[in-house]
Formats: C-alpha cells, sequence, structure tokens
C-alpha cells in the first residue's frame, strides 16, 4: 500500500499531498538545514524562509493539478534550492545553500538609516562597494536612484547588527506634533523609520529638489492622511 503524507509548509494556506519517500526525502532535507544552522535568534526565521520557499516552488510546479506530489518534484525543487555544505558532507550533494536571510537596515556603522549597511550583510558584499555603487548609479541616473534609497529607509525594519533578530514594528506611521516645523509629517516618519528627524527633513528638501517640487505632493498628501498624536512613542530596544 502507497503512503500518503499530508502537510502544510510555512507562508501557505493550503496543504501539499506527498507521497512516502518524497515526504521522507523533504523530512531529511529539513532536519540536515535545521542541523547546519547555528542556534541563534534567527534560525527558526531562516527555516520559515526555507518552508516557504519550497511551498512556493511547488505551488508553480504543480499549477491547476490536484496530484500527490512525488520524489521526483521534491528532488527538482531541491537542487533548484541548493543544499547545505558542511565540514563532514561534500559540497556537491546539493549544492551550496546560500543562506536565506531578511532584507532589513543594521545600525551599527550606519552612516545615513543603515540601508547600506543591510544591503551588504544580505548580500555578503562590502560595504564600501555598496555604497559606492549606490553613489556611480545615484550620478548616472541623475538622483533618481537615490529615491530608492529613500524609499528603502522608511520600508525596512531596522535591527542593532546584522546578526541581532528584527524587530517587528512597534508603533504605526503617524504625524507627531511633538517638534513639528510643519505638519509633523516628518517627525512621524523619523520615529517609525528610527532615522534622525533633520535627516528625514533633509531627504524631503533633496527629493522635492530632485523632483522640481513634485514630491512635496508626497507631503500633502501623508499630511492630510496621515492620524496625528501628541509626542514621540518610546522606541523598543
Amino acid at each position: 500500500m502507497d503512503k500518503t503524507v499530508t502537510i502544510s509548509l510555512n507562508g501557505h494556506t493550503g496543504q501539499f499531498r506527498l507521497d512516502g519517500d518524497a515526504y521522507d526525502q523533504l523530512a531529511q532535507y529539513l532536519e540536515r538545514a535545521a542541523a547546519r544552522l547555528p542556534a541563534d535568534s534567527d534560525r527558526a526565521e531562516v527555516l520559515g524562509d526555507l518552508e516557504r520557499s519550497v511551498g512556493d516552488k511547488l505551488v508553480v510546479a504543480l499549477g491547476a493539478q490536484d496530484r500527490v506530489v512525488t520524489a521526483a518534484d521534491i528532488e527538482a525543487i531541491l537542487e533548484e534550492i541548493g543544499g547545505f555544505e558542511g565540514d563532514d558532507e561534500p559540497a556537491g550533494d546539493l549544492g551550496v545553500f546560500r543562506r536565506l536571510r531578511r532584507l532589513h537596515r543594521i545600525r551599527a556603522g550606519q552612516q545615513l538609516a543603515g540601508v547600506c549597511t543591510g544591503l551588504s550583510a544580505y548580500a555578503d558584499i562590502d560595504v564600501g562597494l555598496v555604497r559606492f555603487g549606490f553613489m556611480v548609479v545615484t550620478a548616472l541616473t541623475l538622483g533618481l536612484v537615490a529615491l530608492l534609497y529613500i524609499v528603502l529607509a522608511f520600508v525596512l525594519p531596522i535591527s542593532a547588527t546584522a546578526d541581532a533578530p528584527v524587530p517587528p514594528r512597534s508603533h504605526r506611521l503617524e504625524r507627531i506634533r511633538e517638534g513639528q516645523q510643519l505638519a509633523g509629517v516628518c517627525n512621524g516618519l523619523a520615529a517609525y523609520s528610527e532615522i534622525k528627524v533633520n535627516a528625514v527633513r533633509s531627504v524631503f528638501l533633496f527629493a522635492t529638489l530632485l523632483t522640481a517640487g513634485g514630491f512635496a505632493l508626497v507631503y500633502a498628501a501623508l499630511a492630510f492622511l496621515l492620524p496625528i498624536r501628541a509626542a514621540r512613542p518610546v522606541p523598543a530596544r
């Protein structure tokens, strides 16, 4: 009698049906992944990302078909993702697995908002090269790529170091009346993104000049859309 196992994978609400060999192969792979990762604070997150990646590829492989996943399906997916290189195991078993990371800003060593330090840690590239690349591409695009930096500075969460856990947002985006110079938008963005308010104001001024005043409309929209509070929240550490 053939064995079929129904499983759930991180990030997917639906379930997958695997035959016995496929389930054993996937379970062994995930166990080996857990053994290769150090017992640090983001181990569960990395394993969750790995499960999500397997699930994403299963969805693509199955398409609209309602069938049992075979060992051949799992083998093809794991070969695409890659394996873990260890001291006690040949590197060519399933390839070298590139550790899944969460992109975030890093406070340690930051010069402005920690975007380049975060990109450096995520891509395993020297931070000096990342900063130089940003400057070169910004110059080549007449400053437009600087807007990408601005977006990442406000969107990405921040942690103290590359190895520190990435805390969730402790508060929502809103205007802050305390210390406001116009509508409190820059105060709110500074508190939300943990960037100094003067840096936020400088960024807004730069973006407004770069877009010939168009970016001022963003400020106006935020001034009308964001709720307001009296004082800035105490950041969680």
